[in-house]
């Protein structure tokens, strides 16, 4: 919540408070259930009754593109090496995944700005708490 908000708030009348966290709710509701959300739930609900060996090869498609997506536009990651070209997707799921190096709080501490995508723009970000 940012100082206006923190100020003004509890100035407010109790209805026009309420009215001003329906609307913080119905803000971040839109934040969160975006367009590409109901398209990613659209496309896991028709896999439902897929095989195992078939759910892999998803989860393998969509980790290899966030991982080039994050080594393209993502400074912290641009090291990062590619994803895995081995055959049998759950073994290229592991191996991909074994060479993300873990994250300490103080690298992310130490510079936040390298962990934002410069696909995505600025005025698009929002602060949270």
């Amino acid at each position: 919540m940012n100082t206006l908000n923190k100020s003004l708030y509890p100035l407010l009348p109790i209805p026009l408070q309420n009215a001003a966290c329906s609307f913080s709710g119905f803000q971040r509701y839109r934040a969160r259930f975006t367009p590409h959300f109901h398209r990613t739930l659209r496309e896991w609900s028709g896999e439902e009754h897929a095989s195992l060996e078939s759910l892999h090869e998803v989860q393998r498609k969509r980790l290899d593109e966030l991982v080039g997506m994050a080594r393209e536009h993502v400074p912290h990651y641009r090291d990062l090496p590619p994803p895995s070209k081995k055959t049998d997707a759950l073994e290229a799921i592991r191996e991909t995944l074994a060479s993300i190096p873990l994250l300490s709080k103080s690298e992310y501490r130490d510079q936040p700005e390298a962990f934002l995508s410069r696909a995505i723009p600025r005025k698009r970000l929002f602060r949270s708490q």
